[in-house]
């Protein structure tokens, strides 16, 4: 999948030294990164941002798990093979922003259950 989506790809690798990104899944239907989410310089838990395919569509994710095994499926989007970079970056901002409006996630970016 990673040919497909490859300024996806570079969205998420270009600052992966600051950011702790890593490539968690490369299958043939699914590319995902896993990204930690720190608090003072503490991980709470990780961030896992991907492209998933179903059917002959595609959908980008976000999914938040929890050091406290607790786990948020956020929004997921319809996206398109092959598109520049501005195009997956607008879309990476929603979902990652819906995600981050969350209640819960303010919990596990703390450390609390809920």
């Amino acid at each position: 999948m990673e040919e497909s989506f490859n300024f996806f790809c570079y969205l998420l690798l270009e600052n992966q030294d600051i950011m702790g990104t890593v490539v968690s899944q490369n299958t043939n239907s699914t590319i995902e990164f896993k990204m930690p989410i720190k608090t003072f310089g503490n991980i709470m838990g990780y961030n896992y941002l991907g492209i998933e395919k179903e059917g002959s569509s595609y959908f980008m994710y976000i999914k938040t798990k929890a050091n406290l095994f607790t786990k948020i499926n956020g929004k997921r989007t319809l996206v398109l093979k092959n598109m520049d970079r501005h195009y997956y970056k607008e879309i990476m901002d929603d979902i990652i922003m819906n995600q981050a409006m969350n209640p819960k996630y303010l919990k596990i970016a703390t450390g609390q259950r809920f």
